[in-house]
């Protein structure tokens, strides 16, 4: 029997981290890396396939993972580091958005977030402890609070990550984006009652965002609470137009409603 495939070779610049898999949503553990693939015969390479590439976040679990040719990972560092200089300078003046190259509004927190992602996965290491220093002062404590805690996550320190964010959410109480970080931290840890309560203080503070309304319904689901799923819905279906009749929206809306049914009896 002949044994034939492809793999990937001349694997370097390893990086392993955590986060969610962007394909499979799993949270967990994955790892980035320089390589090409290559067909094999009896585990010999022999013919390339495609030119080198750096592979970004490739899931423990899936085993899926972001495939980028590695004559753009300078490409996309350099729009990172472009838009990296407005945002510092509008967190030094104690402002949480800044208008990017086109003039769009980009909040600080998530951009921070996906950048210090993207540095760490592109094989940009070394340059994130930089950045966070250049926010290391009294005005830019949230955006600083976000920024380590995003480092400590992606290097899998649970605990530096839920001190960032609650330090970036003492810093600025009044931003909602902290509390939705610190909702997921409870979810996964399964504390229910205290992710909907991190839910809810982020509704408090953005109550026209329906997303996070329908973000309640998993922990709801979780704690059995399926009369409140309903109404989470109806406040929902009010502020997005057409969603009452979307086909996979209605068939969750009908689980929900046997199961309140159910519960009642």
């Amino acid at each position: 029997m002949i044994i034939y495939g492809s793999k990937m070779y001349g694997v370097k610049n390893v990086v392993k981290g955590t986060g969610v898999c962007p394909h499979c949503g799993a949270y967990g553990r994955h790892k980035s890396y320089d390589g090409r693939k290559w067909g094999h015969v009896y585990w010999i390479p022999l013919i390339p396939s495609g030119g080198p590439v750096r592979v970004m976040k490739e899931c423990a679990s899936c085993g899926m993972g972001n495939h980028l040719p590695q004559a753009q990972v300078g490409k996309l560092y350099r729009e990172i580091e472009k838009l990296m200089q407005p945002c510092v300078l509008a967190a030094s003046e104690g402002a949480h958005r800044f208008n990017d190259d086109q003039g769009n509004e980009t909040f600080t927190g998530p951009f921070l977030i996906d950048a210090i992602d993207l540095m760490y996965t592109a094989g940009y290491r070394s340059e994130i402890p930089e950045l966070i220093g250049l926010l290391d002062n009294d005005v830019s404590r949230y955006e600083y609070g976000i920024a380590s805690g995003a480092y400590q996550e992606i290097q899998g320190d649970a605990a530096g990550a839920l001190a960032g964010y609650q330090a970036a959410s003492n810093a600025a109480p009044e931003e909602a984006f902290p509390y939705m970080l610190l909702a997921d931290f409870s979810g996964r840890a399964g504390r229910h009652e205290e992710q909907l309560d991190m839910l809810n203080k982020a509704i408090e503070l953005e109550p026209d965002n329906p997303q996070l309304l329908l973000v309640k319904i998993d922990p709801l689901e979780q704690l059995g609470r399926y009369q409140d799923i309903l109404v989470v819905m109806e406040q929902a279906e009010a502020m997005i137009p057409g969603l009452a009749q979307d086909k996979q929206y209605k068939k969750q809306r009908k689980k929900y409603e046997k199961k309140a049914a159910k519960a009642m009896r």
